[in-house]
C-alpha cells in the first residue's frame, strides 16, 4: 500500500518549522504554549509545535506565505521559467564573449567557437556548420559595424536576463515584469534565427509558442499590468491567504 507524501512535513524537515506570533491576542494565545523546555509555537505549515521563539511576528495578514497545493505548483512552474531565463542569460554572456573575440577582422568566428567555446558544441551543433558561420559573419558585417558594441549589448541582455531568472526563482513581482518586457526581444531573436540556414522552422515555432505561453502565464498568475485586478488585488489575496493560514493553525 502506497502512502501519500505529506509535503508540509517534508518541507518542515528540510527547512525547519514556520512559526509566527500574530499581534492579535486571541490568535497568539492559540498558537503559543508553555512547556518545561520553554515556550513553543505552532508551525503554520505542518501544525506541530516547535520549542523556541517564533521566527517572525506582526499582524495576521502579514504572516509568511505557506505554499500548499496550487500555490506549490505555481511556484514550481515559475522556478522552471527562472531556470530557463538564467540559462538563457548564461548563454547570451557566452555568445557576447565570442562576438567580442570576433570584433577584429583577423579573428575567425569558426576558430573562436571551435577553440575557445567547445562547450557550446553539444548545445548548438548547427552553429558550427560552415554555411551558418558564413551567415553569421555576413549578418554581423552588414548590421553591426562595431562588434564591440554588439558584444556589450548582448552581455547586458545576458546579465539582465540572469538577474530576472534569480528574481523569478524567489518569486519577486518585479522580476515577472522584467520577464514579460524582455520577452518582446525574443521575437527579434526568432526572426534572425529563422533567416539562418539549418534552423528548424518547427523548432522555432515550438520555442515561440513556449515563450508566448510563459508570458501569458506570468501575466495572469502575477496579475501584471492591471490584469485580474493588478497589484492591489494581488496584495489583497496574499493578505487574505496569510490570515487564513493563521486561523487554520489556531484552530
Amino acid at each position: 500500500m502506497v502512502c501519500a507524501v505529506d509535503w508540509n512535513r517534508h518541507s518542515c524537515a528540510r527547512r525547519g518549522h514556520l512559526t509566527y506570533s500574530p499581534d492579535e491576542t486571541e490568535l497568539r494565545d492559540r498558537l503559543h504554549v508553555s512547556t518545561p523546555a520553554g515556550e513553543a509555537w505552532r508551525c503554520l505549515r505542518c501544525g506541530d509545535y516547535s520549542v523556541g521563539s517564533p521566527h517572525r511576528a506582526g499582524p495576521a495578514q502579514q504572516a509568511p506565505p505557506v505554499l500548499r497545493g496550487r500555490g506549490r505548483t505555481n511556484l514550481a512552474l515559475v522556478r522552471v521559467l527562472a531556470a530557463e531565463r538564467a540559462g538563457r542569460g548564461l548563454m547570451a554572456i557566452t555568445v557576447a564573449y565570442a562576438v567580442w573575440r570576433f570584433r577584429s577582422a583577423s579573428a575567425s568566428l569558426n576558430w573562436i567557437l571551435a577553440e575557445d567555446l567547445p562547450v557550446l558544441r553539444p548545445l548548438t551543433g548547427q552553429l558550427y556548420e560552415p554555411s551558418v558561420v558564413r551567415a553569421i559573419t555576413l549578418a554581423a558585417g552588414r548590421w553591426v559595424p562595431d562588434l564591440g558594441w554588439a558584444a556589450a549589448a548582448v552581455a547586458v541582455y545576458g546579465l539582465l536576463t540572469g538577474v530576472i531568472g534569480v528574481g523569478l526563482w524567489f518569486a519577486r513581482r518585479g522580476a515577472a515584469y522584467g520577464a514579460v518586457v524582455t520577452a518582446a526581444g525574443s521575437a527579434v531573436v526568432f526572426a534572425i534565427a529563422r533567416a539562418m540556414p539549418g534552423v528548424s522552422a518547427v523548432g522555432l515555432a515550438a520555442a515561440a509558442v513556449a515563450e508566448a505561453a510563459s508570458v501569458v502565464y506570468l501575466l495572469a498568475s502575477a496579475r501584471l499590468f492591471g490584469i485580474r485586478g493588478g497589484g492591489a488585488a494581488a496584495i489583497r489575496v496574499r493578505r487574505a491567504r496569510a490570515t487564513a493560514e493563521v486561523l487554520r493553525a489556531a484552530q
